[in-house]
């Protein structure tokens, strides 16, 4: 059996600016309180050795200032580090391609 290796980073990425219109997306994530910045972004599993055409379910954990956690998961912006390993919807979830390594990662924009 062929088997992919997803390795997953830590991102958070915080960019200002405006957010545009749309709807029909996912319901947006409470935001923190006033003065409290995300710090970091847990993406589990951190590591995972799958075969060819599976589709795990990945995570997103946004880690605050002040010591609290929000899923992210809906919201983050996701890719995969090799797409012709690995490829990852909106949602999180990636499937195998092809055997390799790949790293999976997710962002969020805080406004």
């Amino acid at each position: 059996m062929k088997t992919i290796n997803f390795c997953t980073l830590f991102l958070a990425t915080a960019l200002l600016g405006a957010c545009g219109g749309g709807g029909g997306g996912a319901a947006a994530p409470t935001p923190p309180a006033s003065g409290v910045t995300l710090q970091a972004i847990s993406v589990t599993p951190a590591t995972l050795t799958v075969g060819t055409g599976a589709s795990p379910q990945f995570t997103a954990t946004g880690n605050y200032s002040d010591g609290t956690t929000q899923n992210l998961t809906a919201t983050a912006s996701w890719s995969a580090g090799t797409p012709a390993v690995a490829t990852v919807l909106a949602t999180g979830q990636a499937t195998s391609v092809a055997a390799g390594s790949t790293a999976i990662t997710a962002a969020a924009t805080e406004v």
